[in-house]
């Protein structure tokens, strides 16, 4: 009989064993990883190409592109397309980032195989319907129109200008007359820079056998003799230290809250002190039970919701705090953001707090392997910034060992309030 009247024994999760990616380079060029799982004959199948809105040279192009890859081939439009997925029980979906340009295909396993010609025919076959382009461009104006009213999107939209001053690329700025303004033939030369031809990733998911895999080898090896490696944009000044000690104000009269956002330029993860920077975010503002949730939500009733995090791109990286206050509420949420952060960079984090931090952080990465796609989506952000496996072991390692004299540490070396953006959107 379970006991239920005795709390289970209270400890430090401790490192673990987890799912990892095999990999295999084909004859072609391609990489193919994957991850097995026996739990269920679902599969997962991603494209990935080295390629996204940081490579454009005109705001949409990427996204456009990503969205419109399976709209239309030199054998079937958009129609057919959508008819052979659904008869297959399957499901296709596009994603587009700063730094790549993902395909996923979701299926059966006894369908994989059918499937797999028509998914590479978008990649040498696409050809961009006329009116498949009027309606992506006029359904995502109108998200665009919609979305430009709120304080949140002004707030974050203004934060990347800034943050990324000198890298335009990864701004990602777009304006009511972008959607007005993109041509096929700008569609078409992007696909065949960066995508027709083009050597890609792919990551499979899901329950694999050695059947299977081999047809998906032989199949991938037939698509190409030789893949093409795509243009590499040049960029500059990555992790240039942000500088900045004005607040910008920008005015919306209308507004019943206020947003805030600031934050800071910040070290990529292959840097040494990247796992104690991570931890002391968590513990700044990444988890309900962090500093700035405390604070400035639970004891100043400032904002339903606070939040702190690390963003990473292939060649540059932003620590950001988040959130929309009450009206009149903004500065003094800033003063309060100031007041979190020193006390992190001079004062002692106590043994309660910190067993509850590496706890969740632990629990956190569990779940994160937790399954076949889980854990294929820890590896594909391996492998997009250069990284391996020893990344978790060394941050699991670091859970373990920190102590609150490291969190001093991250704050005065990485976490400057003085030297953050600060944006503010609201009345003013």
């Amino acid at each position: 009989m379970i006991d239920r009247l005795t709390n289970p024994n209270k400890g430090l999760l401790r490192p673990f064993d987890f799912l990892k990616a095999e990999t295999q380079i084909l004859s072609n060029g391609i990489k193919l990883s994957w991850i097995n799982s026996n739990s269920n004959d679902l599969l997962r199948l991603q494209f990935t190409f080295d390629s996204g809105y940081a490579s454009q040279n005109k705001p949409l192009i990427a996204s456009t592109c990503s969205n419109l890859l399976n709209k239309g081939t030199n054998e079937f439009n958009s129609y057919q397309i959508s008819d052979i997925i659904e008869q297959k029980g399957a499901f296709i979906d596009s994603d587009c980032t700063a730094d790549t340009l993902t395909i996923t295909l979701f299926c059966l396993k006894n369908k994989l195989e059918e499937l797999m010609s028509l998914i590479l025919s978008f990649f040498n076959e696409a050809n961009f319907p006329e009116e498949e382009i009027i309606n992506d461009l006029q359904i995502r104006k109108q998200k665009f129109l919609i979305n430009q009213e709120k304080i949140s999107f002004i707030a974050k939209r203004k934060f990347n200008q800034e943050i990324f001053e000198d890298l335009p690329a990864y701004q990602n700025n777009i304006s009511i007359g972008d959607f007005d303004n993109l041509k096929k033939e700008e569609l078409k030369s992007y696909y065949q820079d960066f995508i027709q031809g083009k050597s890609f990733k792919v990551f499979l998911a899901g329950s694999i056998d050695d059947i299977l895999l081999k047809k998906i080898v032989a199949r991938l090896e037939n698509y190409s003799s030789k893949l093409e490696i795509p243009l590499e944009v040049e960029k500059n000044n990555l992790f240039a230290e942000t500088k900045s000690n004005e607040i910008i104000r920008i005015e919306k009269k209308d507004a019943m809250q206020s947003a805030v956002r600031l934050g800071c330029r910040i070290i990529p993860k292959t840097e040494i002190d990247y796992p104690n920077l991570y931890i002391t975010n968590v513990l700044l503002g990444g988890f309900f039970g962090s500093r700035l949730m405390k604070n400035i939500r639970e004891d100043k009733g400032y904002t339903y919701g606070i939040h702190s995090g690390l963003v990473h791109f292939k060649n540059a990286a932003y620590f950001f705090i988040g959130s929309e206050v009450g009206e009149g509420l903004a500065d003094n949420t800033l003063k309060e953001i100031r007041t979190e952060i020193e006390q992190l960079a001079n004062q002692k984090v106590n043994e309660e707090e910190l067993s509850l931090l590496k706890n969740y952080i632990m629990g956190s990465l569990m779940r994160g392997f937790d399954g076949s796609f889980a854990a294929m989506d820890r590896y594909r952000m391996l492998d997009l910034l250069g990284l391996d496996y020893s990344y978790y072991q060394e941050l699991m390692i670091s859970v373990q060992n920190i102590r609150y004299k490291d969190i001093n540490a991250m704050i005065l070396s990485h976490l400057n309030f003085d030297s953050m953006i600060k944006i503010i959107v609201g009345k003013t």
